[in-house]
């Protein structure tokens, strides 16, 4: 048996994830941390679990299913940038809200980059996603939902290199 099988067999499975991808989750990794001193408890948690998941790809993580990410808010308008991770997916979304008071609001999203356990591709490009968090991610306020079940995650072990 190979170590690929092996880890198949533990559980571990992976996202098609490329050197270039891993340079550019470093980043997310790095711009989640540089925003972590002004995180609430609840935000720090969740912002564990997308940290933790993050540095283990391209495996994945058993028990972690959050959105995690970045929304700036000005006079009724509001951009975001997200990061949905699981199990079986990981995607990065990025949408923006227009308000007129006299016509009402809009809202607009697009997934940039998406990735599903198991495939041999993954679509969409990091760095796009990327550009548009690191604009949005200052001054602004994190926002999450955090379904994971903490009891099956391994906080122990070491991220993957």
């Amino acid at each position: 048996m190979d170590s690929n099988d092996e880890e198949e067999t533990e559980g571990n499975t992976r996202f098609p994830l490329f050197i270039k991808n891993q340079s550019e989750i470093k980043q997310i990794v790095d711009l989640i941390r540089h925003h972590l001193v002004r995180m609430s408890p609840r935000e720090l948690k969740a912002a564990a679990v997308t940290v933790l998941a993050l540095e283990r790809l391209p495996l994945t993580t058993k028990g972690v299913q959050v959105l995690f990410g970045f929304c700036s808010r000005k006079d009724g308008n509001y951009k975001w940038a997200d990061i949905n991770i699981s199990e079986d997916h990981i995607r990065l979304t990025i949408g923006e809200h227009f308000y007129d008071p006299a016509v009402g609001g809009d809202t607009e999203s697009e997934t940039i980059f998406e990735a599903f356990e198991g495939d041999e591709r993954c679509q969409g490009s990091i760095q796009r996603w990327l550009d548009t968090a690191q604009e949005i991610a200052h001054g602004s306020a994190v926002t999450f939902e955090d379904y994971s079940d903490h009891e099956q995650i391994d906080w122990s072990a070491d991220e993957v290199d």
